[in-house]
């Protein structure tokens, strides 16, 4: 899901993901591992995971569960607002403005100019 940290970024929340709390390692980001962290931290998961929402949730900890469907309409809100800015532009800034959407540019210096 740390594709979709930019865009909760861009709308205001607090956002991290869990191989920045806790590692890039496989155990590091276990299951267990995100559960006591949310718990102690009082942290709400976004995830796909249907099994894991069951076990966040039965545990106590907020959880907003996404279906592939949900990631699906946020890209394409974010798709439409920046192709709609594109109409005017040549391919060349077109492929500049993807380049930068691409690699996370475009919402640093989002956050920048707006902090």
């Amino acid at each position: 899901m740390e594709d979709l940290k930019d865009i909760l970024l861009d709308k205001g929340w607090d956002v991290s993901t869990v191989t920045e709390k806790l590692g890039s390692t496989k155990e590091a980001r276990d299951d267990a591992n995100i559960l006591k962290y949310s718990q102690e931290t009082n942290s709400v998961v976004v995830t796909v995971d249907k099994p894991f929402v069951s076990r966040l949730r039965s545990a106590g900890v907020k959880v907003v569960a996404l279906a592939l469907e949900d990631k699906a309409r946020i890209i394409n809100e974010k798709l439409e607002f920046v192709l709609a800015d594109m109409d005017d532009k040549t391919d060349d800034e077109v492929l500049d403005d993807f380049s930068k959407i691409k690699s996370g540019e475009a919402s640093r210096m989002a956050q920048k100019s707006s902090g």
